[in-house]
């Protein structure tokens, strides 16, 4: 399964709930940027998966806009920031004749999820980067990094 990992753009510092926190112009043209750097990488997902978080969503839009027609986009509570990295493996492995998926979530269930998935230690995404990796469902701990980046 080749899966990618983004983390949202730039956000608003502060809003009602944390959830809430919209994207930036600075956010939005990271995202945009981001989403033309994957489509010159030549990814394409069959599905997008998002965070609930309005920057997750947000990112997620741009980033999918960019990368051109795309299949559907889910929302999953399991990609919050305090969620658990099993719950992504979880997900992921379940995705039953899937083979690209894009998640955009927040740190540090990325980070998180990059180790439980490489077997090695957490990645620590910035802002409107991307991690791909090459990984063989259902076990955890067997993918590798292909690529990894920001916008141009």
């Amino acid at each position: 399964m080749d899966v990618v990992l983004v983390r949202h753009g730039t956000a608003e510092a502060a809003a009602r709930r944390d959830r809430e926190r919209a994207l930036t112009l600075e956010g939005r043209r990271e995202s945009r940027e981001l989403g033309e750097r994957l489509s010159r990488e030549g990814f394409a997902p069959e599905l997008v998966i998002t965070s609930p978080f309005v920057r997750a969503v947000q990112t997620a839009e741009l980033v999918a806009a960019a990368l051109g027609p795309l299949g559907p986009m889910r929302v999953s509570r399991a990609l919050r920031p305090d969620c658990d990295a099993g719950g992504v493996v979880e997900l992921l492995a379940a995705l039953d004749g899937i083979e690209r998926v894009m998640l955009v979530a927040h740190e540090p269930i990325l980070s998180s999820t990059c180790a439980a998935l490489t077997g090695h230690g957490a990645v620590g995404l910035h802002r409107a980067e991307a991690v791909r990796l090459a990984w063989q469902p259902p076990l955890p701990g067997n993918a590798r990094v292909t690529w990894r980046g920001t916008g141009p």
